[in-house]
C-alpha cells in the first residue's frame, strides 16, 4: 500500500492539474508564449500546475523522511535519495559492532595468553627460569 501511496498521489495532483487547466477563465488576450492558442494556453496552465503541485509533493515527502532539497542551484536541484541516512547509518553501526566484537576477541586472547602455543613465551619463561 505504502509503495503505491506517492504514483498514487502524483496521479491526482496530474488531473487537478488538468481539471484546474480546463476550468480556468480563458484571458480576452492570449500571451505571445500560447501562440494564439487557447489549447497551447492550457497546456502551460496545466504544466505550470503540475510543476508545482510536483515540487510540493516532492518536498513534502522529504520532510517526513527528515530530509530537505540538498542543493539549488544553476544546476537544478539535487534532491537525496530517501532513506539514504539511515541506510548509511546502519552501515556504520554494523561496522562499529564487527570492529567491537574484534576488540573483545583480542582483550580475550590478551587476558589469557596460550602460552603453551607461543613460542615466545616458552622462550621467555625460559629465559627468566634461567636468570
Amino acid at each position: 500500500m505504502r509503495r503505491r501511496l506517492l504514483p498514487a498521489v502524483v496521479l491526482l495532483a496530474l488531473a487537478g492539474s488538468l481539471v484546474g487547466a480546463c476550468t480556468a477563465p480563458t484571458p480576452a488576450r492570449l500571451p505571445a508564449v500560447a501562440l494564439g492558442s487557447v489549447l497551447v494556453w492550457r497546456a502551460e496552465v496545466a504544466a505550470a500546475l503540475f510543476a508545482a503541485s510536483y515540487a510540493a509533493i516532492v518536498a513534502l515527502r522529504l520532510a517526513l523522511h527528515g530530509e530537505t532539497l540538498t542543493r539549488v542551484g544553476r544546476d537544478g536541484i539535487e534532491v537525496p535519495r530517501v532513506g539514504a541516512a539511515k541506510a548509511a547509518r546502519q552501515v556504520l553501526e554494523d561496522e562499529i559492532a564487527a570492529r567491537a566484537a574484534e576488540l573483545h576477541a583480542l582483550a580475550e586472547q590478551a587476558a589469557h595468553p596460550r602460552s603453551s602455543d607461543d613460542p615466545t613465551h616458552r622462550l621467555l619463561r625460559h629465559d627468566e627460569e634461567g636468570s
